[in-house]
């Protein structure tokens, strides 16, 4: 049998309301950039801890996820070691910093904006595409356009407009086909294994399975099998669909109707409903 190495890390959830039927799409503005307080204060606590390489915060959104508790949350887990994914991203953003002496993630930024057909929205700090490459037919990332690479180095403002962006997103999502769509969305930081990772940019990535209002897209034989995506849509379509669907402008979106006491860019607020 293969040496295995004692297992080591930490799983913890945090929920996102008192409110058992809410959503990302239905709390308030103050709640969501109290959860984004939250989420930067676990990766720089956890990512503290000895032998722990990554801290990874995702939120799993509906039956088809798999989901069996569906009082609104996410989970934050601190792994001993990068995992695969991230390592990926980890490599391909090191190696393309040192071949072009420019982030990947601006470069795609701005290669998006200055094509436009897949940008969802972009506001004054964040950009939400349907990328080139998406896996998902629906899938989003959504990337500050200033360079970043933990939450916990975001300004007020961009904190301000990543919660209006949060909203949307979901708000979009539940416009498209008129039903709380299942979702995973993934939150990629730096590693917090000590290594060199400067050119990594902070960004979320959104990936429904459904393909339509009653098809789901699977993991079949060549996704499962060899690790290549097979997509039958095309991103600029289904970004124009994403467009039209919820609110056109998330700076447009108020409510700040949740009490929470938050701590967002180094400042302590207490709001009340």
């Amino acid at each position: 049998m293969a040496p295995v190495a004692p297992s080591y890390g930490s799983c913890e959830v945090v929920v996102y309301s008192p409110r058992h039927v809410a959503s990302m799409a239905t709390i308030g503005l103050r709640r969501i950039r109290h959860l984004v307080a939250v989420w930067a204060h676990r990766t720089q606590a956890l990512g503290a801890l000895d032998g722990i390489d990554y801290v990874f915060i995702f939120e799993n959104r509906g039956e088809a996820i798999g989901v069996t508790l569906h009082h609104p949350h996410d989970q934050i887990y601190a792994y001993p070691m990068l995992p695969p994914v991230l390592a990926a991203e980890a490599n391909a953003a090191r190696e393309h910093r040192a071949a072009r002496d420019e982030c990947l993630w601006c470069a795609l930024v701005e290669a998006e904006r200055t094509d436009g057909r897949r940008v969802v929205f972009q506001t004054r700090h964040w950009q939400a595409v349907v990328p080139f490459f998406a896996r998902w037919p629906y899938e989003v990332q959504l990337s500050p356009l200033r360079h970043v690479g933990w939450l916990h180095e975001l300004s007020r403002a961009e904190v301000e407009d990543l919660a209006r962006c949060l909203k949307a997103s979901v708000l979009k999502y539940d416009g498209l086909f008129g039903f709380p769509l299942p979702y995973i969305m993934a939150l990629h930081q730096r590693p917090t294994d000590g290594g060199e990772h400067d050119a990594f940019h902070l960004h979320f990535e959104t990936y429904p399975p459904h393909r339509t209002a009653h098809k789901l897209k699977y993991l079949a034989g060549s996704e499962a099998g060899a690790g290549v995506f097979i997509n039958d849509t095309l991103p600029e379509e289904t970004a124009a669909t994403l467009r039209a669907a919820g609110p056109a402008d998330p700076t447009d979106l108020t409510g700040e109707d949740d009490s929470v006491t938050e701590s967002v860019g180094g400042v302590t607020e207490s709001g009340g409903a």
